[in-house]
């Protein structure tokens, strides 16, 4: 039985134009009839089209978004995107550039710079394995970290 079935060719015997019109005649979900799909609930026996989907335009940006799955979106939509003048520092924020020796907003390359100087001088095999230097060093990292989450360092 398997050997008939990898052998049956439906089209083995038809010409081109058979070919092309039988397509044409069964372009409908297995040949069998379908059934409408309606959100009012009403059904009945769909006729075999050629392309009943609905073309939609949202060229304009307007979305019909009842669940507000789209809502940042639309907020931001027509706004510039935040520069880094305008993030503002939050008490964690500060800590952090604290940690590394900082008083204010630096740019994100005195940051990087920062960080990469006090790890060498804090690191266990610089230092000769000092428990404070290790809490600092672990202390300097998680700051790093936090200020590469949020944004004030380039990942």
């Amino acid at each position: 039985m398997r050997e008939y079935n990898k052998s049956f060719n439906y089209f083995s015997e038809m010409k081109d134009d058979e070919i092309t019109e039988e397509m044409r005649r069964s372009n409908t979900a297995g040949g069998r009839p379908t059934w409408t799909q309606s959100t009012n609930g009403a059904t009945g026996r769909a006729k075999p089209s050629r392309n009943t989907a609905k073309v939609r335009d949202y060229s304009n940006g307007n979305i019909h978004d009842p669940l507000n799955l789209f809502a940042r979106a639309s907020r931001s939509r027509g706004q510039r995107p935040m520069t880094e003048r305008e993030m503002r520092l939050v008490e964690a924020d500060k800590r952090a550039l604290e940690v590394l020796g900082f008083s204010g907003r630096v740019p994100p390359e005195d940051i990087k710079r920062a960080y990469k100087e006090q790890v060498k001088i804090h690191h266990p095999d610089a230092n000769g394995g000092n428990r404070a230097s290790e809490d600092r060093l672990r202390a300097i990292i998680t700051a790093y970290n936090h200020l590469k989450s949020k944004g004030f360092v380039a990942r």
